[in-house]
């Protein structure tokens, strides 16, 4: 739920303040650092799902706010890690 708003302000501000600002409402996956303690990260690979290494994370981060699409309202990303 929580993303579902924030991809509607992000959408909602991007039209609001036209093409010339770059906003983006990133949905992150679960990052190998901080918020994902050893006892989460194995919950989650029991699952099958990865983890976001910090170094891929910062990548991504920096790559999403280069990126311009020529639709306004393209705003919500959502990034998780690779398997």
């Amino acid at each position: 739920m929580a993303n579902a708003a924030l991809n509607q302000v992000a959408r909602e501000e991007a039209l609001r303040r036209g093409p010339d600002c770059v906003v983006r409402s990133l949905n992150w996956g679960p990052w190998a650092g901080g918020m994902v303690t050893p006892e989460m990260r194995d919950h989650f690979a029991a699952r099958g799902i990865a983890t976001i290494g910090m170094k891929d994370g910062a990548h991504a981060f920096l790559r999403e706010l280069q990126y311009r699409s020529t639709d306004p309202a393209d705003v919500d990303v959502v990034l998780a890690a690779g398997i």
